[in-house]
């Protein structure tokens, strides 16, 4: 195709001249004729020549032009040299028939040039030649404008360059095939230009440059940055709703080049410790829920996308749900149903008593209260996502009961009668008291207890209870009442009972008391099972105090509290002593931790021996007010002893840890040291015992007759 345009464009100028010589040859002799082609291509440095020839004249003058500008002029067979133009002289040369001759022709004189016969008096002629000068083509680079192309900027620029060479014709190609002038293409110079590019434009780009004396191919690959697309989540469905303690995985993706940096957000805080694109939540908590976005961003692009997943992490409610049923104002019903936690709460609904009320977590519904819903059970709906379940409750009047009477004897001396109502009713039955036709108010005579089942009442004369009217309980809520008459009787026994055992050696003896008989104590049996109970942690004690003064005076005298080992050999010390290979040596150094200890522990032995001689004295027939000094003087007694035990060991312990401890290596504690812990518990038990000998022996003489 090329080859054709280029036959064409000779012809023509062939028949131009052709054309003007004929027409001048009509009217004079001077005619012209290109001997040759008309278009010249040379390589630079070589000898080329427009070669022409006339007729028609003798001693034409020849001017050559180039652009229209004289460059030689000269008359044919003149002795006159050639009239050059400046610069030109050592490359053009006239020939002797006019043709033009170019020495080492450099690549500048690429042009256009015209050659006219003039005679005188016969007019003039032209010849018009094409001359192409070109180089090789070398060392061909192709570069872009930017460095990177872009998805979506406006345009993307590849262009060659090159050390030397003209170029006649380029051809540019993109994965091997031919790119052409459009749209999308521009061809433009040394540049192609890429109008929007995409990321289909990546790959191999190559220009082809040519001129009759070479070609050079050279490539480039085009890398398009894009993304990132929109990110997709797997799995693309997220369910309505979690249950607490499940472990979810999800996965993050986005096309990309460079691939984009892929991370998570939760509360505007990056998830960390994950791969990237990946969600990994094990055990789930209710406190993980909310939007969790996956955010991709490209370094290069300075593209930002984002999507949001919302997670709903639900939780059940703790237990089952409760159902209970109270008074309002003793005349209406309150049902109420809870069902604490859970995450969204529950929903409550009593469909019985409503078909379009409902709460969360704790529902409650007021009704006035009828017969009809005595002994009535009514269910409570409770609806949560992940478990359904169900309560009722049951409203029921009061029902017969049998008063229970309870007297004792208060810290002042005050004989106290409790008189006991309740009713088994839902909801419970509030308790009102009166007395004959009066009702009973809460005050010093008579105390009523915050649930009112109870009325304490308080005198020193057992006749006050008897002259009392009677006194009457009546246990009420919105479903009925039911009341009764409490009448106190004196001390009485209704019946009783001998029972002799086999051998005839024993008799037991039982009796039932009324209910409502005022009874305060049974002396004589309760008095000889106290003064038991108080020997018995007397004489406790006693024990205690005898093995735990032993072990003190054993454990101070001997030289076992602890043993180490010493120039390979094995060796023992005590408070007073140390031995080793077999021989035994006085501790004659001072010292102040050991002199404290002896001090403490020959002081708790001294103390717990005091103790048990007044602790035995405490068993002898003296008055009651000197038996319970010797039992008390006898517990603080064992209670200092302990004292001086767990100061002594404290100290010995303390010195011996951080001391000497680290200056032997190989130690340990031997039994020594063992009994002194031993001793400590055993006098500080026969403390208490004798505390508690001496509490059981007040209380006996404080509840003593007045």
């Amino acid at each position: 195709m090329k080859g054709q345009e280029r036959f064409l464009k000779l012809s023509a100028v062939v028949l131009s001249v052709l054309f003007i010589s004929t027409f001048q040859g009509a009217h004079g002799l001077v005619e012209v004729i290109p001997v040759g082609p008309t278009l010249v291509n040379a390589l630079a440095g070589s000898n080329v020549t427009l070669a022409v020839s006339f007729s028609g004249a003798s001693d034409p003058v020849v001017t050559w032009s180039k652009d229209d500008q004289p460059v030689v002029t000269w008359t044919i067979n003149s002795s006159s040299p050639a009239d050059i133009a400046n610069g030109s002289s050592n490359v053009l040369r006239i020939e002797n028939n006019g043709s033009l001759t170019f020495k080492d022709v450099p690549k500048r004189f690429t042009g256009i040039y015209k050659v006219e016969f003039t005679k005188s008096g016969l007019g003039k002629v032209l010849a018009t030649f094409t001359l192409n000068i070109f180089e090789r083509i070398q060392n061909v680079t192709l570069s872009t404008q930017p460095a990177f192309a872009q998805e979506g900027a406006e345009r993307f620029t590849l262009q060659y360059s090159m050390l030397q060479g003209v170029v006649e014709q380029q051809t540019w190609r993109f994965n091997g095939k031919e790119l052409q002038n459009g749209t999308r293409y521009l061809i433009q110079g040394s540049s192609l230009v890429i109008f929007g590019p995409k990321r289909t434009d990546e790959g191999t780009y190559s220009v082809l440059l040519e001129n009759p004396f070479s070609s050079v191919t050279t490539h480039i690959n085009v890398t398009v940055l894009y993304g990132p697309d929109e990110p997709i989540v797997e799995p693309l469905s997220v369910q309505p709703f979690y249950k607490a303690g499940d472990s979810l995985l999800f996965l993050c993706r986005a096309e990309g080049f460079p691939q984009p940096t892929i991370e998570w957000v939760f509360g505007g805080r990056t998830v960390s410790d994950f791969h990237q694109g990946v969600l990994n939540l094990t055990n789930v908590q209710t406190n993980q829920e909310g939007v969790y976005t996956c955010s991709v961003f490209n370094e290069l692009t300075e593209k930002k996308l984002e999507k949001n997943i919302t997670l709903n992490i639900y939780e059940k409610p703790l237990g089952n749900p409760l159902c209970s049923v109270t008074s309002v104002n003793n005349a209406e019903l309150q049902y109420q149903c809870r069902w604490a936690g859970g995450t969204p709460q529950a929903r409550l609904s009593f469909p019985a008593l409503s078909n379009t009320s409902s709460g969360a977590g704790t529902f409650s519904l007021t009704v006035t209260a009828s017969n009809n819903f005595d002994e009535k059970t009514l269910i409570c709906l409770a609806s949560h996502p992940l478990e359904q379940n169900t309560c009722n409750v049951t409203a029921s009047g009061p029902i017969h009961f049998i008063p229970i009477v309870k007297t004792t004897i208060d810290p002042d001396g005050k004989i106290v009668v409790t008189i006991h109502c309740v009713s088994e009713a839902s909801p419970q039955a509030v308790v009102s008291w009166s007395r004959g036709d009066e009702s009973v108010l809460d005050g010093l005579a008579y105390q009523i207890s915050s649930d009112t089942t109870q009325l304490k009442i308080r005198s020193y004369n057992i006749s006050t209870f008897l002259l009392t009217p009677n006194f009457t309980c009546t246990c009420r809520n919105p479903l009925g009442s039911q009341q009764k008459q409490v009448q106190l009787l004196g001390p009485s026994i209704s019946d009783s009972s001998l029972f002799p055992n086999q051998d005839g050696t024993i008799i037991t003896l039982t009796w039932e008391v009324p209910p409502t008989s005022i009874v305060t104590e049974h002396k004589a049996f309760a008095g000889v099972l106290a003064s038991l109970m108080m020997y018995s942690f007397m004489g406790g004690g006693l024990f205690c105090a005898i093995v735990g003064n032993i072990l003190l005076v054993v454990s101070t005298a001997t030289d076992y509290w602890m043993q180490y080992r010493l120039s390979g050999s094995f060796a023992h010390q005590g408070l007073w002593r140390y031995c080793m290979s077999g021989k035994c040596y006085m501790q004659t150094d001072s010292i102040a931790y050991w002199n404290a200890t002896r001090a403490f522990m020959i002081l708790s032995a001294m103390t717990c021996f005091a103790g048990i001689i007044a602790g035995i004295l405490s068993f002898a027939h003296f008055s009651a007010f000197e038996r319970f000094n010797r039992s008390f003087a006898a517990g603080i007694m064992f209670f200092v002893s302990t004292l001086f035990v767990l100061l002594a060991m404290a100290i010995y312990t303390g010195v011996t840890v951080n001391f000497l401890g680290k200056r032997f290596g190989d130690w340990r504690f031997s039994w020594s040291y063992i009994l002194g812990w031993v001793a400590l518990l055993m006098t500080f038990f026969a403390g208490i015992f004798y505390m508690c000998a001496y509490r059981m022996h007040e209380c006996r003489r404080v509840a003593g007759p007045r």
